[in-house]
């Protein structure tokens, strides 16, 4: 089921991962489970042990879903036949805080370590299809859909994210890099997300 994307880094953003959607998440949730993880497509840029400087990094990531009827693109109020399931791509980055986005091949490259990945997620709907009344489709909102994609999908690639950037790390000659875990909102106390600082982290931005 898998659809060719072609991702802009611009698309890579900073994510508010204290503030997830989670009645949105709950009703995809609650209908599909995890059938695969793959990766699609990886890349990494090294630089010297001297100029790595580890608080200057973070990890960005974008995610795109499609089902059967193509890709579940922003803000479409329709209902979506995910019957057969759906696949999500989670594209993680893990790069510097000053990296500027879109800038032209001619210009000068800059002096940064650079880790990315692809993951495909691919998920199924739990109720086997022969237990459904005749033509019966499962239906979700694509605006569910996609918070789910955007906050569970990419919890459950993390593992991969991390091990990848662990062991390429490795690779490029550099300190094995430990990316943490990904938090999740109802089990992170109020204080901590007030105050924490993820510059420094290898995390996504916390806005709020």
């Amino acid at each position: 089921m898998f659809i060719q994307l072609q991702l802009r880094r611009e698309h890579l953003s900073r994510d508010p991962i204290l503030s997830w959607p989670r009645e949105q998440i709950g009703k995809v949730a609650s209908l599909v489970g995890l059938d695969d993880v793959v990766l699609l497509q990886c890349s990494a840029v090294g630089i010297a042990l001297d100029d790595y400087e580890p608080e200057k990094y973070k990890t960005r990531f974008h995610t795109t879903a499609s089902s059967s009827e193509g890709i579940i693109k922003p803000n479409t109020q329709k209902l979506v036949d995910v019957t057969d399931g759906f696949d999500v791509i989670v594209h993680l980055n893990y790069d510097h805080i000053g990296e500027e986005y879109g800038r032209d091949e001619h210009s000068e490259p800059f002096n940064y370590l650079k880790i990315e990945a692809l993951f495909a997620l691919t998920y199924f709907v739990k109720v086997p299809v022969d237990q459904f009344p005749d033509n019966a489709k499962v239906l979700l909102e694509a605006e569910d859909i996609r918070a789910f994609s955007r906050y569970n999908a990419t919890y459950n690639a993390w593992s991969y994210w991390r091990e990848f950037v662990q062991s390429m790390s490795n690779r490029l000659g550099l300190p094995a890099i430990t990316i943490p875990i990904f938090p999740v909102p109802n089990l992170v106390a109020p204080s901590l997300a007030r105050s924490a600082d993820t510059s420094s982290s290898g995390l996504p931005h916390l806005d709020g």
